[in-house]
């Protein structure tokens, strides 16, 4: 989902083949010279639902309000859209959304009547058709913005802002803040510092695993001159979070996002400027941990870096937005990556006696098997040669497997299983 000319209107467009092909953009909600729709996210509760939030900005009074759309026939159809923030003709902007036990929504809300700027929440429990009065969650009288939210289990609740806690107001006093609900969002604890240290905190993105782990990143530094990408994982349910590690920087400027698959499988991805002097200085990365962040892959080059989503293990699909030429307008574009483990002969993310029967069978023309995959011995081909091996990694013993490149053609009598590269190529809409 995506914003287009000039903001004021809301397409969509869905893939049902792995991002291969996608369907024909189609209107979510009716363009309005008046309003600009901008700030999207989406969740998925399951197959065919699609939760959307966005901000709606009223461009002849200045206004902002947060949007709720849904469709619960993967996008085939959006019944009407309605605003869940309090409609007062004010900034209430930066939302995020999740799915699980119910569909919850954060915002930043700046109160006309107060000039209070707040963290206010929203849930439904009905699939998005109706939402909670709006509830604030935060308990200073700081600023405060870009809220991100998890859901997990039968009520949890979580929730992680920018938050200055410096009485004077000055940008180094900004940090991550988290707060937490047991019991569907009727209560939250007092917010905790997560950052806590000198430099300045940017907005966090948030992922919870299928088990409960909470993952945090967030970029922190001097803009311009030195910023950082940090994480941070709590696996108590946000009681308390790890120290803060660095995943990227120094640099100009960073800003990552974060998919989390269960298991201890964590994918970030970033886009940065190594120099605040030098426009063509921007690159993406992507880095993958199967460790629940203890440790990451080396970066990656990506060609984008705006939005990230996992299915499995080893694929990753990033969408991003850029114009080809100085004359074009940007659009939008999707790739698919795939993380290729050397010895996984048959794909499950792991190295197991298996994997060593497949190479095996691979080796007597029995079974395909990817060169990147099971020749183990950078050989040339496979055999039981790199079956021995594979198995004999299975089984712990120290032995280096060392697989070619994917994307080189397999030989002809391997041809059915196409090769897949382990580059990220530009994949156009």
């Amino acid at each position: 989902m995506w914003e287009e000319r000039g903001g004021n209107r809301l397409l969509f467009s869905r893939s049902e083949d792995g991002g291969r092909t996608f369907s024909e953009p189609a209107f979510v909600v009716p363009g309005d010279w008046d309003l600009s729709f901008g700030q999207i996210r989406l969740a998925s509760g399951g197959p065919g639902d699609l939760q959307a939030v966005f901000t709606s900005f009223n461009t002849s009074t200045g206004g902002a309000e947060i949007v709720h759309v849904a469709s619960s026939d993967a996008g085939e159809t959006f019944p009407s859209p309605r605003a869940i923030s309090a409609i007062d003709f004010w900034n209430s902007v930066v939302a995020d959304v999740a799915t699980g036990w119910g569909v919850a929504v954060v915002w930043t809300n700046s109160g006309l009547d107060t000039g209070v700027t707040t963290i206010d929440f929203s849930v439904s429990l009905d699939g998005g058709e109706t939402f909670s009065i709006p509830k604030r969650i935060d308990t200073t009288s700081g600023d405060k913005s870009s809220p991100a939210v998890g859901v997990y289990g039968d009520d949890d609740v979580y929730v992680a802002w920018v938050q200055n806690e410096d009485p004077l107001g000055a940008d180094v006093g900004s940090e991550i803040v988290f707060s937490r609900s047991t019991d569907g969002g009727v209560t939250f604890s007092a917010p905790a510092n997560i950052s806590n240290n000198s430099e300045k905190s940017w907005p966090p993105r948030m992922a919870v695993d299928h088990a409960g782990a909470i993952y945090l990143v967030w970029p922190e530094g001097d803009f311009t001159a030195d910023m950082k990408l940090l994480f941070s994982t709590s696996l108590d349910g946000g009681i308390t979070f790890s120290e803060p590690r660095l995943v990227a920087g120094p640099m100009a400027w960073v800003e990552g996002c974060i998919a989390a698959m269960g298991d201890g499988v964590v994918w970030l991805a970033w886009g940065a400027w190594a120099s605040p002097y030098d426009p063509f200085t921007y690159e993406s990365y992507v880095a993958r941990s199967l460790d629940g962040g203890m440790t990451f892959s080396a970066p990656a080059p990506s060609p984008g870096a705006f939005a990230i989503a996992s299915t499995n293990r080893e694929e990753l699909f990033i969408a991003w937005h850029e114009a080809l030429g100085p004359e074009d307008p940007p659009e939008v574009f999707v790739t698919r990556g795939e993380a290729v483990l050397c010895g996984d002969a048959n794909v499950d993310g792991t190295i197991a006696a298996t994997d060593a029967l497949v190479a095996l069978q691979a080796g007597v023309g029995a079974a395909e098997c990817l060169q990147c995959r099971c020749d183990v011995n950078a050989a040339g081909g496979v055999s039981a040669t790199d079956a021995l091996l594979i198995l004999s990694a299975a089984v712990g013993q120290p032995v280096m497997l060392d697989c070619p490149p994917c994307g080189s053609p397999p030989p002809a009598a391997r041809r059915a299983l196409p090769p897949r590269s382990h580059a990220w190529p530009r994949s156009p809409r």
